[in-house]
């Protein structure tokens, strides 16, 4: 998807993650202003769907009903979920029923001990391999998952993917993301935090290893340096490329905000006026304040005309 709306529709949430990036509030929307943001999305022309989100967002009663909506106006939505709700197979046939074609579970990590510890919950892991399996029955719903890379899952993110293509075959794209250590519950554990050089190896192994079962794949917060060869899967890079926008509609105090507004969490270290792919990267995100720009270095082995290339050609 390039340009879309992130729709939270409640900050209640049945897990307690470590490094949870908009933690549990009591606030929830109104039916009524969720199915306005909706109509305001289809109305604008720009976006080509919306992604449903909290908190977790299974637990709110309105879920069904934004879905049938998304449906009968041919809207594509996506929903993005911790999976403990979907491992009930008639929850899963609610949603399915309602118009559920597109999810994205999360998934911390393939050891029960360290999903269960990031995610305060020891049955999170069993719950996440439940509701795949149950979306994979259904039929009909592409299954996406995203990993968010912190500390305590560095060392096995290779690990993380073999796991989803045995125990996850229907799943085709992975997204992983940087941890956000700003303003959030990471930012209470500073024990989750990772250097860079701690996922320079793994992350390339995992790519590879996605690559071998032709899975597509998206990395986030990951500055160019540290994505050698697969440039052009950077989410960030092919929204500067691609002129993508994104809207926000948080229930905290930061509302309804446009993404790009966000970058000035981003810095550029010294090196990086050298680089060859300075024009197209976003930079370090919370630099030198939470990920230090000593680890950053300059890009030679290939340049932006390149990546852009890819990008626009959507090359594997």
């Amino acid at each position: 998807m390039g340009s879309f709306g992130y729709f939270q529709i409640t900050r209640r949430c049945d897990q307690r993650c470590l490094i949870c990036s908009n933690p549990e509030n009591d606030n929830s929307i109104s039916f009524e202003k969720g199915i306005a943001y909706l109509d305001s999305l289809m109305s604008d022309g720009g976006y080509e769907g919306v992604i449903i989100t909290g908190g977790e967002p299974t637990l709110s009663e309105d879920l069904p009903e934004y879905l049938k909506h998304c449906a009968r106006k041919g809207f594509p939505s996506v929903l993005i979920t911790n999976g403990q709700n979907l491992a009930s197979t008639a929850f899963a046939k609610k949603l399915k029923a309602a118009g559920l074609e597109k999810v994205i579970l999360s998934l911390y990590s393939c050891d029960p001990k360290i999903q269960g510890k990031l995610a305060g919950n020891p049955d999170s892991l069993s719950n996440v391999n439940k509701a795949a399996a149950n979306l994979e029955k259904l039929g009909g719903i592409t299954l996406s998952v995203t990993i968010t890379m912190n500390k305590l899952n560095a060392d096995h993110l290779s690990r993380n993917v073999e796991h989803i293509a045995k125990r996850m075959p229907s799943v085709n794209h992975v997204v992983f993301n940087n941890l956000d250590p700003l303003m959030n519950r990471a930012a209470q554990h500073p024990e989750t935090l990772h250097r860079l050089n701690d996922i320079d190896i793994e992350l390339t192994r995992a790519v590879d290893m996605l690559r071998s079962n032709k899975m597509t794949y998206r990395i986030e917060r990951v500055p160019l340096c540290y994505m050698g060869g697969y440039e052009h899967n950077s989410t960030e890079t092919r929204r500067i490329v691609k002129n993508e926008k994104v809207k926000i509609l948080f229930l905290d105090e930061k509302g309804e905000v446009d993404q790009a507004q966000g970058d000035f969490l981003y810095g550029k270290a010294e090196c990086c006026k050298v680089c060859y792919l300075n024009d197209i990267c976003i930079g370090l995100y919370s630099m030198d304040d939470r990920y230090m720009s000593e680890e950053l270095f300059p890009v030679f082995h290939t340049t932006k005309e390149e990546v852009a290339e890819k990008v626009l050609s959507n090359a594997p």
